[in-house]
């Protein structure tokens, strides 16, 4: 049912972090979450809710590993402004998502599974003040030295430096964050491993879900289109992306990688043998590509028209070459993973053609029309990103600022593709 993910998960949470540096990423802890939520979150109303507000949480934690791969690029002041909106978000979305999961799952176990009074009133709490201290622990060393840097004063033989203030305040919040961590694991453990380890708990939790979820199709339907929906929109995330020091920051071979993946779990929709081997060949020529890329950029990345500097036809050729096959590829994925959203249309948009009903029947074929009309002018949009992104790395020796046409494509295909999915994923919810 998912259990030992939630339990990897916090075990992830548990790592303190410091200003953005983030080893193991939040954002996997918050994934492995979700996976184990995912099944319990149709069993009890507390983890449905917490089941949501973990999806809001895993933005945020995507988003400091955003801000932790810039690091290099931020100044001081722009890292302890982005630590501190980081860490306040965490608290707003990561302690509510906790404690209603933790009050959900005391629900689901108690009668079943021997839950102490202790623990099941101890979590909560504590989960709030681990989190906030956890915060608290990230940006206050380098806030503080900071203000100590900047604030008026004499200097005196042997004052507190702000380094040697920094230092100390870090030792003294990773110790407390510690302490508490550890004590807040142990009682995510001592909840969930004993109902874990019962099988016989386990085993009711997996019938009720094969009776209440499972044996429901339309319920499935609605899921594996969300999922797809979910993936497809999430993949196109990387083409907005932007080039740091030469090198483009989102590297857009992620696009396979994803939607690879939403072609293994949304099943009937998405098991395309074809869509799978275009998918690998984007993938591995994305890579080729990147790789190639990162070269031109340290040879010649910041020259104008390096044309007869030694090395650069063989290179330029090949990324030239690799860009045109990878954009070429990535329109033939765009067609096929548009197909499959015209296949979720022509099953789920309003009641799939069982209603008897003329009237209701015309409304549904209008509707889907509407809809194929959509999905139609996101494939286009796709062709036209994949033109602008080959033309874009050609054009690199010429016109260094070409990659703003890429990224500005890049951009308005995401927000076309998000409109277009999550309208089919509201009509698959509205079958339910």
């Amino acid at each position: 049912m998912g259990l030992l993910y939630i339990l990897v998960g916090c075990v992830i949470l548990f790592v303190p972090t410091y200003n953005l540096i983030d080893v193991p990423p939040d954002f996997i802890g918050v994934v492995l979450m979700l996976v184990g939520m995912s099944k319990l979150a149709d069993l009890n109303s507390h983890i449905a809710t917490a089941y949501a507000k973990m999806k809001a949480a895993a933005w945020v934690t995507l988003g400091k590993l955003v801000c932790f791969a810039l690091f290099g690029v931020l100044d001081a002041t722009m890292k302890i402004t982005l630590t501190l909106a980081v860490g306040v978000l965490e608290c707003i979305f990561l302690i509510p998502a906790l404690t209603e999961f933790f009050e959900g799952f005391t629900a689901l176990a108690t009668g079943n599974v021997a839950v102490t009074e202790k623990i099941t009133s101890g979590i909560k709490p504590l989960t709030a003040i681990y989190f906030v201290a956890r915060a608290l622990a990230s940006v206050c060393p380098d806030a503080a030295a900071m203000i100590y840097e900047t604030s008026p004063g004499s200097v005196t033989s042997n004052a507190m430096t702000p380094e040697r203030l920094r230092v100390v305040l870090m030792i003294a919040f990773m110790a407390v964050t510690l302490i508490l961590g550890v004590m807040w694991l142990c009682y995510v453990f001592g909840l969930i491993t004993p109902a874990r380890r019962d099988k016989d708990f386990v085993a009711s939790l997996e019938k009720r879900y094969e009776s209440e979820v499972i044996s429901n199709e339309e319920k499935m339907t609605s899921r594996r289109v969300g999922r797809f929906c979910l993936l497809m929109s999430a993949s196109l995330i990387p083409f907005i992306t932007m080039r740091v020091d030469g090198i483009y920051f989102l590297p857009e071979f992620a696009f396979g990688i994803v939607l690879l993946v939403a072609n293994l779990i949304t099943e009937k929709y998405a098991k395309d043998k074809k869509l799978t081997a275009f998918l690998a060949a984007f993938t591995a020529v994305g890579i080729a590509e990147y790789s190639m890329m990162i070269v031109y950029s340290e040879n010649f990345g910041d020259l104008y028209m390096p044309f007869d500097v030694k090395g650069f036809v063989p290179i330029y050729a090949s990324v030239a070459a690799l860009a045109l096959i990878m954009f070429a590829l990535f329109a033939v994925c765009g067609k096929k993973a548009a197909d499959v959203l015209r296949k979720i249309t022509a099953d789920t948009v309003g009641l799939g053609g069982f209603c008897t009903d003329e009237r209701r029947r015309d409304i549904d074929a209008e509707r889907k029309k509407s809809i194929f009309k959509k999905i139609k002018f996101a494939e286009i949009v796709m062709y036209i990103y994949a033109a602008v992104g080959t033309l874009a790395v050609t054009a690199l020796p010429f016109f260094e600022a070409a990659w703003l046409a890429r990224l500005a494509t890049g951009t308005i295909m995401f927000a076309v593709w998000l409109w277009v999915t999550r309208t089919i994923s509201a009509e698959a919810e509205n079958v339910l």
